[in-house]
């Protein structure tokens, strides 16, 4: 699998970076290159997901930039955890709510709630989303560091990682994951 480096210069998250759970033995280097001189707090994320993690929703509204995403049944989602939204363009030209969004807001057992841009359609007709839950898990193995680079490998077979910066007053982040293949 090819190395994917991405880059912070703002306080957010890395894109999700997709792994393959299959390779055996499972191991992934992340290596993190404080760049700039600047004062930095990052934190690796783990996200777990099934095929069964992909539901059809109910209802898909935005108002004030925050979009409020209802599910058939209980989503088992939590504030900081993802979901990746795709079909919500089908047939809405300029709509802002297909990609990735982590959980703002845990309204019910079937409603959450993610910010998105106040533009486009205001609401999506019923069946025409579908929506990926990505459960959210702080590592424990690669701390948390502040100000210094930091490369380590991962041996927890997640189905997606990435980076979450907390902090980044000046300079950049430039976060390269890689997953290696035994060629078997």
């Amino acid at each position: 699998m090819k190395a994917k480096t991405f880059t912070l210069n703002a306080p957010g998250a890395t894109p999700w970076w997709m792994t393959e759970t299959k390779t055996t033995p499972f191991s992934v280097g992340v290596q993190v290159d404080c760049a700039g001189g600047g004062t930095y707090s990052y934190k690796l994320q783990y996200g777990f997901s099934t095929d069964y993690d992909v539901v059809q929703t109910d209802l898909l509204t935005r108002a004030a930039g925050v979009a409020t995403l209802v599910f058939p049944s209980n989503h088992g989602l939590s504030v900081g955890d993802s979901v990746v939204v795709w079909g919500s363009a089908n047939n809405n030209a300029g709509s802002t709510m297909d990609g990735t969004f982590d959980v703002a807001s845990v309204v019910d057992l079937k409603t959450i709630t993610f910010a998105v841009t106040n533009s486009g359609p205001t609401t999506v007709p019923s069946g025409q989303v579908r929506v990926k839950k990505i459960h959210c898990f702080d590592d424990t193995t690669f701390p948390a560091a502040t100000a210094a680079s930091k490369a380590g490998s991962v041996s927890i077979p997640a189905n997606f990682m990435r980076i979450v910066a907390v902090t980044v007053t000046t300079g950049t982040l430039n976060v390269t994951f890689n997953q290696g293949w035994s060629g078997n």
